[in-house]
Parts: C-alpha cells; structure tokens; sequence
C-alpha cells in the first residue's frame, strides 16, 4: 500500500499501522497505545532489534496476553520521498522498565525486539559436509534456515570443502564469512553477514564501499549564506545534519596492536613439518583492495607498518587432506588482510542525527560535508574540512520515532565509517597556522 501525502515539515512520518499479533491467535493495533519505535540496524550484528515504548491502560499484558509468543509488525514511511510503506517484522522477547504511573490506572514499559532469525539460529543445528564455493554454502544456508528473509549474496572466490560440527547457523556463517575472499575483487577479505529492511546481505565491505552515495548531507555553517532554495525550504532541511558527534578518530596503538598496520602469519604443516611466513603491511594491503576514499590514513613513510612482526598469528595445515579441494587451507589468501581491513572501518566514525529517512540502509554510502574549524567568509564555497568531509559506509542505522499524538517526529540516527581519505597525507609538509584574521 501506498500514499501520496507531501512531506509537511522537518522530521515528518507517516506511520499506518503497529500490528502485535499472539502464535495463540488474535492481533490488535497497538499504533495509539505506543509512544516510541527504535528500530536498530548493525552491520556487525547478524540480525535487527529494536523496541516499542507503550502506555497502557487496558491491562493489555495480562489480557491480551504478552508472553513472548507475539509478533510486531511496524509500516512506516517518510511521506514525500518513498512511496511505498516500509514494514519491519520482529519478535516480542521481552517487557522491560515496566512501571505504574501515580494513580496505578495505567503503566508504561518496553516491548524488546529481535528478528525473527535470531530465534531461528538458535534453535537450529548444522552437522552438513558443504563443497563449492563459499558463497553458495551460505545460500543454502540462509534458504534453509531463515526462509522468510531473501538474501542478497556476492561470489565468493575459489571452492572449499568443509565439514560443520554441529554448530548454530549463525555460528556456520560466521565461520564461512572469516574465509571468505571477494571473487570480482580477490583482495577484499572483508565478508560480513548482517541483516537489513529489506532482507540479510552477504557481501564483503570492500565492494559496498564503490557504490555511489545514496544521499548528501551538510552541516552549513552559520557564517555562510545559504542558498534561496535551502532556508525555509522544509525539502532542503531534509539533508541537514542536526547533530553530529564524532566518538572515534583514532587511536594508532589500539590499531597496531589489533594487526591493522603490520602483522605477520607462520602457517604449519603438521605432516611435513614445514612451516612458512607470509606478510601484511598497511600501506601494500590498502594499494591491493577498494575502500570508501582514495588515500591511506597514513603518508607511505610512517612509523607502524615498516615492520611486518608488530602481531603474529599461527595456523596449521593438513598435507593431503581434501587433495580435491587445496584451497581449503589457504588461510594466506584471507586472514591477515580481514583482520587490518576490518579494523580499518572501527577507525574513522562519525554519529548524526538527520531527518528520519526510511530509505537509509546499513550497507548504503552517502556523502557528508561538515565545516572547517577555520574562520569562513559569507560568500566562501571553501567552508566545509576537507579531511572529514567525503564519502561514508553507513555501519549503522537507527530509527526512531516519537509518536505524540497527531504529530509523530522521525529521526534517524546513524553510524558512518569510512577506511580511508579524500586527500593524501604528505610525506612531509610545513607546519603553519593562520591568526584568524
């Protein structure tokens, strides 16, 4: 179902339904009951989960009743830009904060979410030999286990046979995604599997980072002067960052020690007895594989990554076994460069808060502007930092929205990485600052 109605003012939404639903049958419309949706997206954890904050003066707990055996689907959109309602389906798992208000005559609490997989992975063992490629393991998992979500799942490189342990699924493609190398990009060793609006995605970071950014968002400053078309115009502010924080820029022990720069892999034969190094250095592995921006955090000459022994690991492999599948030890291909690829994106984050956009997506780009610390003059197209400015992964996404009575407010709250920069860092450069004058 669909509807055309305008985008009437800042943080507009438009929900139409909030539908709990008991596996002992009966549904009941909760949407007037409900006071806050947060509905959460991380592409580092598997699945969605979220919460609705409610006000409820019919003893709905008791009568309807909530035991976690229920189901919430919320149909929301931002009127004006999608079309079509976006509808998120979750699982009840638990009442929290429940408290009475003064008069004892109704009580507020929230309703704990989580996707329906989650439950599914849980409940659900793996003891399967797979053979072929990795990605199509995946497949037949995900269609197997969680056939209610489509998956969307890029080609992974090369043909492995494996023999699961009884292990969860989650557990299964967790395992998958460590070994798994880009077959379009063979240097991206950077698979995650998350779950999104629209269904659960396989796919490495490196190749979600090409992708053009989806929308462009500033911050302007106050001293600049804006456009005609941007002050007072409600379709403009929908690009206008309102808060922006920046948790993490970063912090270059936490990354060498975490193999980001440096780190070296001695790889054993346990029927052979001979062993073999192989080597990662940041500023090689960055040159080898695609990321958000063009540039390295660091010049090429820098004080981490000259020495390849900063972190070691160790791995063993197997002469002989599975002779008919010799990848399948190939622990070189994809270890070193996952864990300093995946490091990476924990490095650069910003957080904003924009108006809420049902469209946004963990996995999406989107551009960012944000001002220069520097003095501008009101005229001056130069305004925003070049550093921080650029193209962003969205890694996390949370909507969230305020229902109050006939006016519900819509933000989306999001997490933006990025594994590189726009601008290269010099090899040396000449300090200067102005006086602000």
């Amino acid at each position: 179902m669909s509807s055309d109605r305008r985008y009437n003012s800042l943080n507009d939404v438009e929900v139409e339904s909030i539908v709990l639903t008991s596996d002992q049958g009966g549904s009941v419309d909760i949407k007037h009951k409900v006071k806050h949706v947060s509905i959460f997206e991380d592409m580092f954890s598997h699945f969605m989960s979220g919460y609705l904050r409610m006000v409820d003066a019919h003893n709905l707990v008791n009568h309807f009743p909530i035991i976690g055996q229920e189901t919430v689907e919320i149909k929301f959109k931002t009127p004006g830009f999608n079309k079509d309602f976006t509808t998120v389906t979750m699982e009840v798992h638990g009442i929290d904060g429940r408290t009475k208000s003064n008069d004892f005559k109704s009580e507020i609490f929230d309703l704990k979410l989580i996707s329906k997989g989650f439950r599914q992975s849980k409940t659900r063992k793996i003891s399967k030999a797979f053979t072929g490629r990795i990605s199509d393991m995946v497949s037949e998992i995900s269609s197997r286990y969680f056939p209610d979500s489509p998956t969307t799942i890029l080609k992974t490189k090369g043909e492995y046979k494996y023999v699961i342990p009884n292990w969860e699924p989650m557990k299964t493609v967790e395992w998958l995604s460590e070994r798994s190398v880009s077959d379009s990009s063979p240097h991206n060793a950077n698979y995650v599997f998350f779950e999104r609006q629209d269904g659960f995605f396989f796919a490495p970071i490196g190749e979600m980072t090409k992708a053009s950014p989806k929308y462009a968002y500033d911050i302007i400053p106050t001293a600049i002067s804006p456009n005609s078309e941007t002050s007072g115009n409600v379709y403009k502010q929908f690009y206008n960052i309102q808060d922006l924080k920046i948790p993490q820029s970063f912090d270059r022990l936490e990354e060498l020690c975490d193999s980001m720069y440096s780190s070296n892999l001695i790889v054993h034969d346990l029927i052979s007895k001979d062993y073999t190094v192989t080597a990662n250095t940041y500023i090689k592995s960055f040159e080898d594989s695609t990321h958000c921006e063009e540039y390295p955090f660091l010049p090429i000459e820098n004080r981490y990554s000259s020495n390849p022994s900063a972190v070691s690991y160790i791995s063993s492999r197997h002469t002989g076994l599975h002779d008919d599948y010799p990848e399948g030890q190939d622990s070189e291909e994809w270890m070193l460069k996952r864990h300093s690829s995946l490091k990476s994106f924990d490095t650069n984050k910003i957080k904003m808060v924009v108006a809420g956009n049902s469209s946004l997506k963990v996995g999406d780009t989107v551009r960012i502007r944000v001002p220069s610390n520097e003095p501008v003059r009101k005229n001056d197209t130069d305004w925003y930092d070049k550093n921080m400015s650029g193209k962003y992964l969205l890694t996390g996404v949370r909507h969230e929205i305020d229902i109050m009575g006939s006016n519900p407010e819509y933000k989306t709250v999001v997490e933006a990485s990025r594994d590189s920069v726009p601008r290269r860092t010099p090899d040396s450069s000449t300090f200067s600052v102005g006086d602000g004058s």
